[in-house]
């Protein structure tokens, strides 16, 4: 090991947000498969110039080796390479708004190197494929979002009407969760493996009171509005 690090690890993630910085600094967060969340810096990567840009970007699945300068507290980008981009979200303004409003979620309830909840890597890469390539796309970001919001303890008891009653009380929120809605939650929480709701279908006016439902939950649970709710039209 280099006598100028303290110390240097693999990284296998998606890029959750990107930050601008200085002459052609960036600052990324990065949902790394194994530690969770982190902040990374890459210096001199968001020249024009510089390979590291194009791959740099949020969304994309990379892979490579950070690692935590002497000097410092913070993890720097050694060495990176492209794993999977996907093209066709980036395409569509629908697929996009879905693939920010997933990333955005799970960047509000995860903390820093936090421990992450079983599957939720592999559900939101899953999902990405299916954004990229599928046509019933949202029903695999709700599974995700929704299988999340589960493991981080804050999804309400929906089948219960007092708990779900005093629960939007308490959010102070006038919203009336249909039956189809929770059906679909009710149904996808029993299912384990998100490759498994490939044949279940979702109704437009289900798909707008969840993404509604996933609203309540954050400005409840976070204090805040969800930013990519902008982009749905």
């Amino acid at each position: 090991m280099s006598l100028f690090y303290t110390k240097i690890d693999k990284l296998y993630g998606i890029i959750l947000k990107k930050y601008s910085f200085g002459e052609g600094h960036a600052s990324f967060v990065v949902l790394d498969s194994m530690k969770g969340k982190l902040e990374i810096f890459s210096f001199g990567s968001d020249r024009e110039k510089s390979r590291r840009r194009s791959i740099l970007l949020v969304s994309n699945l990379i892979e490579g080796l950070i690692y935590c300068p002497k000097s410092a507290e913070y993890w720097s980008l050694k060495e990176v390479n492209l794993v999977r981009q996907y093209l066709n979200i980036k395409r569509n303004l629908k697929r996009l708004a879905y693939m920010y409003l997933l990333l955005e979620v799970v960047d509000l309830f995860l903390d820093f190197e936090e421990l992450l909840p079983s599957s939720l890597f592999d559900n939101i890469v899953f999902s990405f494929e299916m954004l990229d390539k599928e046509n019933e796309y949202e029903k695999y970001v709700f599974y995700t979002i929704f299988h999340f919001f589960k493991d981080e303890g804050i999804l309400p008891w929906i089948s219960n009407i007092e708990i779900l009653s005093t629960y939007l009380d308490e959010a102070k929120k006038k919203f009336t969760i249909g039956d189809g809605s929770k059906r679909f939650i009710i149904d996808i929480l029993e299912i384990n493996n998100i490759k498994q709701i490939r044949s279940k279908k979702i109704s437009n006016s289900v798909i707008n009171n969840l993404l509604d439902f996933i609203s309540i939950i954050v400005e409840k649970e976070r204090k805040v509005k969800i930013n990519s709710l902008n982009l749905f039209i």
